[in-house]
């Protein structure tokens, strides 16, 4: 689990599956940047596989969803890396995959440009709900490609907090430390 550095995050517990060394950064790069979407079937299995062995209770969470794009870079990407992700995950838990009730309303500029503090500001007020009554009360697991300061999805668990969410947590494929 990753604990708080600088910051108070909004979500209840977070865990991420490798490392973003050298070889996880080529192959994430290659995921999000050059279409190399069927990476995706290599990811799913290894974020489950981390998931059994360490017995996190994914199952204690009504839906997962993943971390949305902003409908300008989706257009321009074609794919939400993070919803390949998310939709392997959600099917082979039998938990409720809930793509479109967190939305990124704000264009934001791409977070690998920016330094740590700047990462956090950025992302103010970029998310919103789409339907707050479907999160009010319901335990909610984000998922996405990366973990690097945690502005993003600090940002998005305290939309789905704002929203009513009970219990927000998060499950990446890396974390730069």
């Amino acid at each position: 689990m990753c604990e708080p550095a600088q910051h108070h995050y909004a979500f209840d517990q977070a865990w991420s599956v490798c490392l973003y060394n050298d070889t996880a950064k080529k192959l994430l790069h290659a995921f999000k940047y050059n279409s190399k979407t069927s990476l995706a079937k290599t990811f799913v299995p290894l974020m489950i596989d981390f998931v059994e062995r360490n017995q996190i209770p994914v199952r204690q969470f009504d839906m997962i969803l993943p971390i949305p794009l902003h409908p300008a870079r989706l257009r321009d990407r074609g794919y939400n890396q993070s919803s390949l992700l998310s939709r392997g995950l959600s099917s082979h838990w039998g938990i409720l995959h809930a793509e479109n009730l967190l939305v990124r309303g704000k264009p934001t500029n791409t977070q690998t440009e920016l330094d740590a503090k700047q990462r956090w500001t950025n992302l103010q007020g970029a998310f919103r709900m789409n339907n707050s009554a479907h999160i009010s009360g319901q335990s909610v697991l984000i998922i996405d490609d990366l973990f690097t300061t945690g502005a993003t999805l600090n940002a998005a668990a305290d939309a789905l907090k704002n929203a009513g969410a009970a219990r927000v947590g998060v499950l990446t494929l890396g974390i730069a430390v």
